[in-house]
């Protein structure tokens, strides 16, 4: 039981999502057309359209829980899916 118990918890410790949430690193890259980028889990690099909404003052490294949306389009800075934030908490 305790082996389970053990099992559970660590699950919902390292578990990447929490009520439809993603855990994400903010990143700065100095690059032509982006500054600030999200960082997943399994280092995938995300461009957030809206980002300034959200957190006006961002640092390189902050963590954050994001519900994100795709949002397919050109950009400029080309380092990762273009995607919208719907709700973000710290």
């Amino acid at each position: 039981m305790k082996k389970i118990l053990f099992i559970a918890t660590l699950f919902l410790l390292v578990s990447c999502q929490k009520d439809g949430f993603e855990s994400v690193k903010l990143v700065y890259k100095q690059v032509d057309g982006c500054t600030w980028l999200l960082r997943k889990s399994n280092g995938t690099l995300l461009e957030p359209t809206n980002l300034g909404s959200f957190v006006p003052n961002p640092t390189e490294g902050q963590k954050v829980w994001v519900k994100i949306e795709s949002k397919p389009m050109m950009s400029i800075c080309m380092m990762g899916e273009t995607v919208e934030i719907k709700e973000l908490k710290n």
